[in-house]
């Protein structure tokens, strides 16, 4: 698949994106104990007054279907097998990570799969036809929840609709337009350039979208301490995903703004990051998971552990982007799925 040609606002946005991510994942981990998080620890209320960083990382899925518009000329074929390639490494991570009760869990590389494919389907048919299934999926959710559920086919509504056992994230439904959000607005910048028209447009957009979160309410993530990764937080009000949708066009459009002033190294913590996403995310899943689980269970909670881990693995991941640039996007190797497709 050709390189994607660079963007230095979704490099910087997708950097931020991601180092919320960690920031989240690791404070959450650190909090684990049996039964859900430890709401008695000094690190909970801390985190708890910091919710709305992870909206930052519920908008990754934007930051995916940004990247894809680069990609859309290759055709469906090609966007199919790539999407099952992050599928398949997807479902090979959980078991590695988490143990082998997550082995068939639903999560983000699973869903932005399933997005792609959607995308790329739609687009062949009519490129606007990607934007019409965003809305109705959206303004149809009742029902669409309503006819999973009357389905006996616990996989599916996993797939389509999520569950309330914690084990099943980023259900298709509501979070497939936040995909095409990230999407749309790669074709705008695509169309207008980095022009004060296409920042303003960005900035009109997330002034509608936010808005649309207040009068829908339930604007911010909720954090179920009992079932972290469950309803609560995958299974949210529409406002909440009005509100990552706002979130994502101001973050692109101060992206934008701060890209034209701001030169970031090939090589830096942010073209790494951006460019390593996928090795990032696979990395902090499995070492990250693993290392904070072994750490705590030989110093316990201890704060210093929770310290070291935000200090080693944004380092450690930093270095994992690095090495996919050069071995991938430098062309000293080719990952299998380019010689196949």
């Amino acid at each position: 698949m050709a390189e994607l040609k660079r963007w230095p606002a979704l490099d910087s946005a997708k950097f931020i994106c991601i180092f919320s991510m960690i920031l989240v994942h690791m404070f959450i981990w650190f909090l684990l104990i049996p039964g859900g998080l430890n709401t008695e620890h000094k690190v909970y209320k801390f985190m708890s007054s910091f919710l709305f960083v992870a909206l930052f990382n519920l908008a990754i899925p934007s930051t995916a279907g940004s990247t894809l518009r680069f990609y859309m000329g290759k055709g469906p074929r090609k966007i199919f097998f790539i999407s099952l390639f992050i599928a398949i490494l997807g479902y090979i991570m959980n078991p590695i990570a988490f143990g082998q009760r997550w082995a068939f869990s639903w999560n983000v590389l699973q869903f932005i799969a399933l997005s792609f494919i959607v995308i790329a389907l739609a687009n062949y048919i009519h490129k606007y036809l990607i934007y019409l299934l965003a809305i109705l999926s959206l303004v149809f959710i009742t029902p669409i929840k309503d006819f999973f559920l009357n389905i006996n086919n616990p996989y599916l509504n996993v797939v389509f609709i999520g569950n309330d056992s914690g084990l099943h994230l980023w259900p298709f439904f509501p979070w497939f337009i936040t995909v095409v959000l990230g999407y749309l607005i790669s074709d705008l910048y695509i169309r207008n350039g980095g022009s004060k028209k296409f920042t303003i447009l960005l900035f009109l957009l997330g002034s509608v979208f936010f808005v649309l979160s207040s009068v829908s309410g339930g604007y911010m993530p909720s954090l179920n301490p009992k079932n972290v990764w469950g309803p609560s937080l995958f299974q949210p009000d529409i406002g909440v995903i009005f509100m990552v949708m706002s979130l994502y066009c101001f973050l692109m459009a101060f992206a934008g703004i701060l890209s034209r002033k701001i030169k970031t190294r090939k090589y830096g913590m942010i073209s790494s990051y951006s460019h390593g996403i996928l090795w990032i995310y696979l990395a902090l899943m499995i070492v990250g998971f693993r290392l904070m689980s072994y750490l705590k269970s030989i110093f316990g909670q201890d704060i210093l552990v929770l310290i070291f881990m935000l200090i080693f693995m944004p380092l450690v991941l930093w270095l994992v982007g690095y090495i996919s640039i050069r071995l991938l996007h430098d062309r000293k190797i080719k990952i299998f799925i380019r010689k196949t497709i």
